[in-house]
């Protein structure tokens, strides 16, 4: 039995770890690709990869562009603080929670918006019309679809039960 495998030497690139049949071609790989780090637009730090700005920048120009209201003017009670990465119910909490960990109530928080429990009846008929036959639309094919579509949205106008979610653009200012 004839045995034709042999042993091929090859080099690796340092950076970026491709095999090369010449050791020169291999140290010269990944020196005309520039490996750039990528930094913030606004302040040129260093930033994690696919990001353009850092997160005190975006703080800041987030700040900067957004509409500022007095806590006692804001009509929603939850509030939302970047810096603890926490909701709070209202201002109580929140100076709460600052003093039992020992940190200084900051100057300002962001709002939050108000997210109903709902249904969202048109996104379901469409999935399921995703399953039926190529030409299937449910607003025609479908026995009492407007009945239904009707039925979802009074059942969503009954519902009470609601989350919340940050608003960056609403600065509430907690100590004026």
């Amino acid at each position: 039995m004839l045995n034709l495998s042999k042993e091929i030497k090859a080099w690796e690139c340092d950076k970026c770890g491709k095999a090369y049949i010449s050791k020169s071609i291999a140290d010269e790989c990944c020196k005309a690709i520039k490996f750039e780090i990528p930094t913030c637009r606004v302040c040129g730090g260093e930033v994690e990869r696919y990001r353009t700005i850092c997160d005190a920048c975006l703080a800041k120009e987030r700040y900067q562009n957004g509409t500022k209201i007095k806590y006692n003017e804001y009509s929603l009670e939850w509030l939302y603080d970047d810096n603890v990465d926490r909701y709070f119910s209202d201002i109580d909490a929140q100076t709460d929670y600052y003093e039992d960990e020992g940190l200084t109530l900051p100057n300002w928080c962001y709002g939050c918006d108000k997210k109903p429990f709902k249904i969202d009846i048109d996104s379901a008929l469409e999935r399921s019309s995703e399953e039926m036959y190529e030409d299937f639309e449910y607003d025609t094919d479908a026995t009492d679809a407007g009945e239904l579509i009707d039925f979802i949205d009074s059942w969503n106008r009954k519902q009470s039960a609601c989350s919340y979610e940050v608003d960056y653009k609403k600065i509430i200012l907690l100590n004026e």
